[in-house]
Order: structure tokens, then C-alpha cells, then sequence
């Protein structure tokens, strides 16, 4: 029978107690090997266990028939821990190196084992991180974009092969001669609209004065990126402005590298065909229908790939091809620092903003240091709806339409107010003609929307809550404030949340009373259009933790105002990118760390927030919230970022967190 002395000489083992190390004993298997036997092969079906070497040795090859090790451990240490921790099929075969004694530990023993002591999890993680170094794909990725970034200078070719690295759980199927329609489909849909003829990317904070008079001329229109702004300076080179230089660096080049990836296999097929000079001549003199259908029908791509590529790259999907074919990949990205580091900068052009719009709104009320003002960085609708006196007013009308023109999208919404909120998007559509109106009639009734013109990207509704009428959602409509005013951002991105927290601090200070951040997350548990609450936040770029005051929304509040999916409380991982993440790295913080899911500004928020406590420029007392909405759970197959949400799963979830942080805020205000 094994002692539990065995556990003795192998770190982190010996952090158990006594007690633990049986529990992982009653279910242990000793095994004696020969040399050369093997241990498990790199294509065993059942791997859910790993092993202690107590005696002897083992020999690692690559592959079952390979002629020598890649690797030799010796006793006493460990091996297998990927397979159980991270859901890794073996991927080496493991030999005994000589006369070899070893103990199997199931993994289900295993994973108690660190939720329950944290002491063997974190010293479990350390290794991993330190010794293990699993994320050295990622470091190596950022290392060499930023070292060109430093030099100013990139071509895109040679950021692949750590890009690939990466193994990026967004882009699953990089690496497989397939076309990633998912993938390709995502960074299409967030790059300018004629990327495929595009050569040169200049990416800078600071836009030229030459260009600001002709910008809206010269912008580059893109399907999804509304906020990220790119501007064609002279045929095949772009300008883009970059909102912080870090996260915005690392999203925009990420997607890049999708682009190149994915249209490199469009490519190949396409070049392994007699269509290069046909695609020339349709691209400079276009063509008839016949020569379209002909073209067509000789496609190096299957039925579905066609649909994909044309559903992809629009009415003029053959001269895109033929752009693909030229372009070869050939981007060259260059990097701008700011040049007069004494102008104004976006942030505290957007401050000046800021100031103005609360003096121009509230006049001698701005300045008054007794008024209470509250920041909720969410977006820029439906804190708006909920408190809009017309919307609520034209309930009836906005209905009826909806129920005659979309009612498609109104099944599925059990509470009326989400039905309205869900009409009334797609009503301002339909009717442009009212909006001066309604926005005339809503700035009277205390709700001011202000643009932004300072190229942050960042508008914003001012709310007099003073002014505000009775008449709101119907969870909201039993509360009168009487005094305050409401800062509702739009959301901020990435680094650039932090920038913007401090210069609302700086010209806010202690009148803040509450600060509000709700977003978009993904989830490491549950499904989408759930709620996350993290009670910690942490930055995966430092791994720094940062926890989160104790006044912040609880799961019953919003269970109260009837929200219909799971509320899952833990830590909240802040990630520099959405295509930076693979299935280790979030599967390593969702058993090591307790992560209940990821996004890309809360840690950047929440250090402002403290050390603005620390130095005096809030109060202590200010209330925190920060909220989440799960918009895709990237460990299940088919619900990554990739695919939509749908209607049913995200308003829900918004209008139920926007109503739960609404509540605090005109509670707390009538108490004042």
C-alpha cells in the first residue's frame, strides 16, 4: 500500500494535508515499467488522469515510432497535468527510462483537490505559468508585435507565424486548409469595407491637420466598426486613428492577421486556376451576365463556400477576388507617435467636451458643488429609453407599428418594455423626419445626448433627474428623484477606458456619488444573455488582481425585476483583445483563478476608481457597479464571437441590468 509520504518530495504535492493526499491515494494506480515500456501514447482515448514518477524515469517523444526523446524527467516529478486541467488529448508518447515506478491520479481526484486547497491550486498555477510556461505562445506574440511597433514599422507576413501561435479560440481553424468563414467573416465585417485593395495602413493617435477639413470625405466606411475610424489618404494607403495605443494596436493588427490568414487560402485556390486573367479583365472592364455565371460556375470553391464568399464580400465579390490575388498579402503597417506631445489630446479634448455640455445643460446648477452626479459607462440607449418621458408617452403608437412591421423580432421578449425598446430602435429607423422633434421634446424633460467631437469616439447623455418625468420604464416608475444628474457614457475600449475615467474624475471629483460600468462579456460558465457579477477583477496582461467594493448589485435585485436567465458571481478576467484568447489560457483561469468569464476595459476602470479614492479625489463612500452581460461563451463549439446574439438573449439581459443600476441610482438620489 502507497504512503502518503510519497507526495513529500514532489512540489506542489507536498502542500497537501494529510487527508487530501489519502483521498488522491484511494483511487491511485501503481505502475512498474521496463525500459523503453510505454507509459500512454499520444492517442489514448481515456486521459483524464496523470502521473507521479517515483523511481526511474520517463523518455517524451513527439510521436509513437519516434527514434529519440524531446524531452527526459526523472524522479520525483510529475507529468500530464494538460490533459486533465485543460481537455488536451496527449500529444507526446511517454516511454519509461529504464526500470520506472509510477503512481496514475485520476483527474477528477486532481481538480478537488485545487478547488479545495488553495494553497496546492496556487502553487499548481505558478508552475504552469512559470515553470510550464503555457502562455509562451502569447508572449511570444506580443513581444514581436511591440518590438515593431517600437521600430515603427511592419509588414503583416511576418507577424503570421506567431499569430498562428497564438491559437486564437475565435479562429479555431487557422491552421487547416479550410476557409474559416466564422473568423474571416468577423474581421471583415471590423476592417474597412475595401480592405482587399488596400496596401499600406498607417496607424496613429494623432490625425493630420491636413486631412481634418476633408475627413468625413475621405473616411473609409466599415460594417461594424463604427468607432475605430479609417480614412483613405491617397488610393491603396489608410489612415487609422487609434483610440489608445496598446489595445487598439493589438485588436486592429489580430484582425489583420485573420484577414491575411483566411484570404491566403482563398488565394491559393484561386491561383491553382486558369481565372487570374478573366478576374483581371472583369475587375477593369467588368462584364455581362453570362461572363458573371461563367466566372462563377469555373470557382475553385464548392457550393456553400460560393454563397459564404458572396454573402462575404457583397455585389462586387469577383473584383474582390481578383484584389485578393494582387494584394498577396503584401500589408505593411506603419506606427505614428504623437509628434507635439503638448497639444490637447483626444481624452482631454473630450474632457473640455465634457465641462462645456454640463455648464450648457444645467447653467449655474454645474458648478453647484452639492450636486450629485452619477457615471454609468454602459451605451448610449438603454439607459435613455428606460428614463425617455416621449418613448414611454408613445408607447401605443410605437407598438402598433412594431407589431405590423417587426414582429419577428418581438417574439421571444416576455416583459412589453423590452417589446417597446426593441420596436422603437427600428421605428427611428423607419421615421428620421421625428427625431429633431423628439430630441427637442426629450431635452426638456432633462435628457441631453451630446455627440463627440473630440475624435475620442466616446458620446454621452446628460440627465437632469430633477427634470425628469413620471412617466419611465415600469420597474423605474414608482421612484422620484429629486436632485442630480446622470453622465451616461458610451462605451470605452480597451485602454482607453482609463483615459477617459480620468478625466471624468478629475472634473467631477467628489460630487460623484456612483459609478456604473455595464458591458459585454465572454462567459467561461453558463450560456448567453446571462448576467455576470465579479466580485474581483483581474488583468491578464500583469495578472494583477483588483477587488471590487462590496456595495455593488446583487443577484436578487435582479431577480427581483424578473430577469429570466442564471446570475453567475466570481472573478472577471480584462483581456487585451477579442482574438488573443485560446482554450488553454481561458481554461487555466477558469480552474486556477475562478473566472466566470473575460472583457477588455473593467480593470482599467476600477484602477482609476481606486486610486482616485486613494488620493482624495472621490469619496470613499462612492457606490461601485460593475455589471456583465454574456454575449458568447467561446469554449462551447458554435458560440464564439463569430455568431450573433439573438434578440431573446441580449435585451433581456441589457434592459434588466440597465433597470437594476437605474434603481441604485434614483433610490439613492431621493435618500440623498
Amino acid at each position: 500500500m502507497l504512503s502518503n509520504t510519497i507526495f513529500d518530495n514532489i512540489p506542489p504535492f507536498d502542500f497537501l494535508s494529510a487527508a487530501e493526499r489519502g483521498r488522491l491515494l484511494l483511487h491511485a494506480k501503481t505502475i512498474s515499467l521496463k525500459d523503453a515500456e510505454i507509459v500512454c501514447c499520444e492517442d489514448d482515448l481515456e486521459y483524464d488522469h496523470m502521473y507521479l514518477i517515483l523511481e526511474g524515469g520517463i523518455a517524451v517523444y513527439n510521436e509513437k515510432g519516434a527514434a529519440h526523446p524531446i524531452q527526459h524527467h526523472s524522479s520525483p516529478t510529475y507529468f500530464g497535468e494538460m490533459s486533465l486541467f485543460f481537455n488536451q488529448p496527449r500529444s507526446a508518447t511517454v516511454r519509461a527510462s529504464g526500470n520506472t515506478k509510477c503512481v496514475q491520479l485520476t483527474g477528477d481526484d486532481i481538480r478537488a483537490a485545487v478547488q479545495t486547497n488553495h494553497s496546492f491550486g496556487s502553487a499548481f498555477a505558478f508552475n504552469l505559468l512559470n515553470k510550464q510556461r503555457i502562455f509562451h505562445g502569447y508572449e511570444v506574440f506580443m513581444n514581436l508585435l511591440f518590438s515593431k511597433v517600437a521600430q515603427g514599422y511592419l509588414s503583416l507576413d511576418e507577424l503570421i507565424p506567431g499569430y498562428l501561435g497564438l491559437n486564437s479560440i475565435l479562429h479555431e481553424h487557422a491552421r487547416q486548409p479550410e476557409i474559416d468563414f466564422g473568423a474571416l467573416g468577423y474581421a471583415l465585417s471590423r476592417l474597412p469595407n475595401d480592405i482587399t485593395r488596400l496596401s499600406t495602413l498607417l496607424l496613429t493617435e494623432d490625425f493630420a491637420d491636413m486631412y481634418r477639413g476633408i475627413q468625413n470625405e475621405i473616411r473609409l466606411p466599415s460594417k461594424r466598426s463604427s468607432k475605430r475610424k479609417f480614412f483613405e489618404i491617397m488610393p491603396g494607403k489608410c489612415t487609422v486613428q487609434l483610440r489608445d495605443r496598446k489595445t487598439d494596436i493589438i485588436d486592429l493588427v489580430t484582425k489583420l492577421c485573420i484577414y491575411s490568414v483566411e484570404t491566403r487560402k482563398i488565394r491559393k485556390r484561386l491561383e491553382s486556376t486558369e481565372l487570374g486573367a478573366r478576374l483581371a479583365d472583369w475587375w477593369r472592364h467588368g462584364g455581362d451576365a453570362n461572363t458573371a455565371r461563367e466566372l462563377t460556375s469555373a470557382m475553385p470553391f464548392n457550393a456553400d463556400e460560393l454563397q459564404k464568399i458572396q454573402e462575404l464580400f457583397g455585389e462586387t465579390w469577383l473584383k474582390k477576388l481578383y484584389e485578393t490575388i494582387t494584394q498577396h498579402n503584401n500589408l505593411t503597417l506603419y506606427f505614428q507617435s504623437a509628434v507635439n506631445r503638448y497639444m490637447a489630446t483626444a481624452w482631454e479634448n473630450w474632457g473640455i467636451q465634457l465641462r462645456a455640455a454640463i455648464e450648457d445643460f444645467l447653467g449655474a446648477e454645474a458648478n453647484n458643488p452639492e450636486l450629485e452626479i452619477h457615471i454609468i459607462s454602459s451605451n448610449n440607449h438603454s439607459v435613455h429609453n428606460c428614463l425617455s418621458p416621449w418613448l414611454h408617452q408613445n408607447t401605443e403608437e410605437i407598438m402598433r407599428w412594431g407589431r405590423e412591421n417587426v414582429p419577428n423580432l418581438l417574439a421571444g421578449l416576455d416583459k412589453p418594455a423590452d417589446q417597446l425598446y426593441t420596436a422603437y430602435r427600428h421605428w427611428r429607423m423607419a421615421h428620421p423626419e421625428r427625431l429633431a422633434d423628439i430630441a427637442a421634446a426629450e431635452r426638456a424633460s432633462g435628457i441631453y445626448p451630446v455627440l463627440d467631437s473630440s475624435s475620442a469616439g466616446i458620446n454621452l447623455n446628460l440627465i437632469d433627474l430633477a427634470r425628469l418625468s413620471a412617466e419611465r420604464d415600469p420597474d423605474l416608475a414608482q421612484v422620484q428623484p429629486q436632485r442630480g444628474l446622470i453622465v451616461n457614457i458610451d462605451y470605452a475600449y480597451g485602454l482607453q477606458a482609463r483615459s477617459i475615467t480620468q478625466m471624468i474624475l478629475l472634473i467631477l471629483g467628489k460630487r460623484i456619488r456612483s459609478f456604473s460600468v455595464f458591458g459585454k462579456a465572454g462567459a467561461l460558465t453558463g450560456k448567453r444573455g446571462d448576467i455576470l457579477l465579479p466580485h474581483h477583477l483581474i488583468d491578464q496582461q500583469t495578472d494583477e488582481v483588483y477587488p471590487l467594493p462590496q456595495n455593488g448589485l446583487s443577484a436578487p435585485e435582479l431577480e427581483a425585476l424578473g430577469f429570466p436567465h442564471e446570475i453567475h458571481s466570481g472573478v472577471l478576467l480584462t483581456v487585451p483583445g477579442t482574438s488573443m484568447q485560446n482554450s488553454l489560457m481561458l481554461r487555466y483561469y477558469r480552474v486556477f483563478r475562478g473566472a466566470i468569464g473575460m472583457e477588455m476595459e473593467g480593470s482599467f476602470y476600477l484602477r482609476e476608481i481606486i486610486r482616485g479614492q486613494m488620493e482624495g479625489i472621490l469619496p470613499a463612500d462612492m457606490a461601485v457597479n460593475f455589471i456583465y452581460y454574456t454575449s458568447d461563451t467561446p469554449l462551447n463549439p458554435n458560440e464564439s464571437l463569430t455568431a450573433k446574439m439573438t434578440i431573446p438573449e441580449g435585451v433581456p439581459a441589457v434592459y434588466s441590468i440597465t433597470r437594476a443600476i437605474l434603481g441604485r441610482v434614483l433610490t439613492a438620489t431621493r435618500d440623498s
